[in-house]
């Protein structure tokens, strides 16, 4: 690993005050900023979704990705619909 050099302006040694006064999170953003953020993606209030990888046919996959922003959450719809469908004719 190379030396990192001491008198480097743009890369000025850091004490423990420093890191002392480091602000955490979100407090020390502008409000509209972190409005903006939160509405983007916000925390969920309880896990409704299980992480699984699922491997699609490119075509699926470029169908929907055409359909813009919340194409995963479209196949979900559809395959919570096909589900019923299977559960309904048994």
């Amino acid at each position: 690993m190379a030396k990192r050099s001491t008198n480097d302006p743009d890369a000025p040694e850091q004490g423990a005050d420093f890191f002392a006064r480091a602000k955490r999170g979100t407090r020390h953003l502008p409000a509209d900023l972190v409005t903006a953020v939160r509405a983007f993606r916000g925390k969920q209030k309880a896990p409704t979704k299980q992480v699984v990888s699922l491997r699609l046919s490119r075509d699926v996959v470029a169908a929907y990705k055409k359909t813009g922003r919340g194409w995963q959450s479209r196949i979900d719809v559809d395959l919570k619909r096909a589900a019923k469908r299977l559960h309904s004719s048994e």
